[in-house]
């Protein structure tokens, strides 16, 4: 308990301290632009997306018909007797 109250006390005096003025924004700025900036190359991830790009219109192209058999797969059917000729 006497441990507490010692740390009680303590922080009582820590609040009633005013806080120091200093202004260390210079020296912060200065650090912040001494930093050497690194140039990065986007260009794999431009091939990479330009790819995938690719690869999906593909895939979508192709699926479409796909997609219409799942949604009527009877319809498959009847659409050969409409384009036989009869003479």
């Amino acid at each position: 308990m006497d441990s507490l109250k010692i740390i009680e006390k303590l922080a009582g005096i820590a609040r009633r301290e005013p806080a120091p003025k200093l202004d260390v924004s210079a020296d912060v700025l200065r650090r912040i632009t001494e930093i050497p900036s690194e140039s990065v190359s986007l260009l794999p991830l431009d091939i990479f997306a330009g790819v995938s790009a690719f690869a999906a219109s593909v895939i979508a192209f192709f699926s479409t018909g796909g997609w219409y058999y799942i949604m009527d797969p009877l319809s498959r059917l009847f659409v050969p007797i409409g384009e036989i000729p009869l003479w």
